[in-house]
């Protein structure tokens, strides 16, 4: 079974990839799962996989936690497979370590490069250039999913300098800091068309009289942002210097 949770399309498109690579496999996504409050109840014979982001080089928050709670029957194998932009830090421990807990049996985890979309701090790749990064992930995919299908452990993601002080401290800042829903800024563009609270996994965003509203409980996933068909919604005019992203049409699908 594969679980994934993907904001902008990066972790969803590895999914529906992976998925290719083992027929009559489900797919499961968690996003509705934590939008609509569903019990995170499931059984699988086959291995539990996971795919989701990288926030900040580490699992986000709600991932870890879903892995130390999550009701997982049947298979007691996991494999985890994460997008990311420039590395993944020491997500790989934090990640293991959350799942142990349950008696989860590790299985590896694999970092997947694609297109960064954190627009707080970098400019957004345009279409072709954000298409040409997804594409040259394919063969690291598909690699991947060789191994998951045929059931052999992940070999452990290479050390990298510092990764313990960016997954530690700087994540923790990130969680303490840089989340902040206040941020957000709806403009008179705004259409109405509800994908915003429907995209939310949180359920964080109202819309009142007419009026959009974010509440605290935000993951910082910025799914509301990218996602917005007329880009009406910015963070701090972070959108409007350093543009939005979009999945590659083309690969969709």
């Amino acid at each position: 079974m594969i679980l994934y949770f993907s904001a902008t399309g990066n972790s969803r498109f590895t999914a529906q990839r992976l998925a290719a690579r083992m027929p009559g496999e489900t797919l499961v996504d968690l996003r509705q799962w934590f939008h609509q409050k569903k019990p995170w109840t499931f059984r699988s014979d086959t291995p539990f996989v996971l795919v989701c982001p990288i926030y900040a080089w580490r699992l986000p928050l709600a991932l870890e936690d879903f892995l130390r709670r999550a009701e997982l029957a049947g298979s007691r194998e996991l494999y985890v497979v994460a997008t990311m932009g420039a590395g993944c830090g020491d997500a790989a421990r934090y990640a293991r370590q959350a799942a142990e807990s349950r008696g989860l049996r590790w299985m590896g985890f694999a970092g997947i490069v694609m297109p960064d979309n954190y627009l707080p701090m970098f400019k957004m790749p345009d279409p072709a250039r954000a298409a040409e990064i997804v594409r040259a992930a394919e063969p690291r995919i598909e690699t991947v999913g060789r191994a998951i299908a045929a059931r052999r452990p992940l070999p452990p993601p290479a050390p990298a300098p510092g990764a313990g002080l960016l997954s530690g401290p700087v994540n923790a800042g990130f969680n303490r800091f840089a989340r902040d829903p206040k941020g957000f800024a709806v403009s008179p563009g705004c259409i109405h068309c509800g994908r915003c609270l429907a995209g939310c996994p949180t359920g964080n965003i109202t819309e009142q009289a007419g009026r959009i509203t974010f509440g605290p409980d935000c993951w910082f996933c910025l799914a509301c942002l990218h996602n917005c068909p007329v880009h009406a919604i910015d963070w701090r005019g972070k959108g409007a210097r350093n543009g939005f992203y979009t999945f590659p049409a083309e690969l969709e699908g």
